[in-house]
């Protein structure tokens, strides 16, 4: 019987959360896949954990491989994957036990789509909290979509084999972008099909990469000039992916702290998409300063805290 799904796992230092990870892809309800985890260079003892892993379960692969980062990793072990389909999934992140079962009946159902993806909701401390991804209703979405950002992740599935398909980009200046880039290259030309089942969950931690403020604003706007220079876009479409990446980062300057840079994108985005209800919320926000808007929705919303 041919390999359904591969699942491939970029690892670097997740000693802490991998075998929970591996854990929830053991679990799913639908069997035929396969597991491939890539070591990316850890400098814990992320690798010895995957190896003991894949002792204990046939169906577990071990790539290892230099330093390279997530785009790097992903492709390789893409490269060496068997299934008809090829499953994304953070090393932090948890898959419900029906993600494949999911993905499966959507794949029957859409025979001609090469690209699905399902919602997630964010899960910290215990507690399940719902992801804007939830507003885009059940359907096929192009390329446009992108333009406001990636409200994906990377909980993507692809079809394997498949000559349409573009790889992730590996520039180091592009990681924690990559994802988004990757969506815009391959929704280029095609179309892909959102489920509407939530079957993944990301946690929430203080490693994350979109918590390195200073890191994801600059590689956001290293992205924004790869897609500007790469894709020929429309005038109305360049001024769209301008003013969301400068409000994007308005927002991260602005969890930062740093209420100046904050204020200077802000002004970005009001310059491309006028002036628009979410970017007056964040201008009170960016004029009262993060620690006195925590302090009121502390007293408004005690329970919250």
């Amino acid at each position: 019987m041919k390999v359904k799904f591969s699942i491939i796992i970029p690892c670097y230092n997740r000693s802490e959360m991998i075998s929970d990870t591996v854990e929830s892809v053991l679990n799913q309800d639908y069997t035929n896949f396969e597991l491939i985890l890539v070591d990316d260079g850890s400098t814990d003892n992320t690798l010895q954990i995957l190896q003991n892993l894949s002792e204990n379960d046939k169906r577990i692969r071990v790539i290892e491989q230099v330093n390279s980062e997530r785009g790097a990793a992903r492709n390789n072990g893409w490269k060496n994957a068997i299934g008809e389909w090829v499953c994304f999934l953070d090393s932090d992140d948890l898959m419900l036990p029906n993600h494949l079962s999911t993905l499966s009946s959507a794949i029957e159902c859409h025979k001609e789509i090469n690209l699905f993806a399902t919602y997630y909701d964010f899960l910290e401390g215990g507690k399940i909290q719902a992801s804007p991804m939830k507003r885009y209703k059940e359907e096929r979405y192009a390329y446009p979509l992108l333009l406001t950002g990636n409200p994906f992740a990377c909980n993507i599935t692809i079809r394997n084999f498949s000559p349409e398909t573009i790889p992730f980009r590996e520039e180091r200046n592009l990681s924690s972008m990559e994802d988004w880039i990757f969506l815009f290259s391959n929704m280029w030309a095609q179309d892909l099909f959102l489920i509407g089942k939530c079957t993944i969950h990301m946690r929430e931690h203080e490693l994350r990469s979109m918590r390195n403020h200073d890191l994801i604003t600059t590689r956001r706007m290293q992205a924004l000039d790869y897609i500007l220079t790469h894709f020929s876009l429309t005038r109305q479409e360049k001024k769209l992916l301008k003013g969301y990446s400068n409000y994007f980062c308005g927002i991260h300057y602005y969890l930062d702290q740093k209420r100046f840079k904050a204020l200077r994108s802000l002004l970005y985005s009001m310059k491309h998409l006028g002036v628009k209800k979410e970017i007056l919320k964040l201008l009170i926000k960016i004029i009262i300063g993060r620690k006195t808007t925590l302090r009121i929705k502390d007293v408004l919303y005690p329970e919250a805290t």
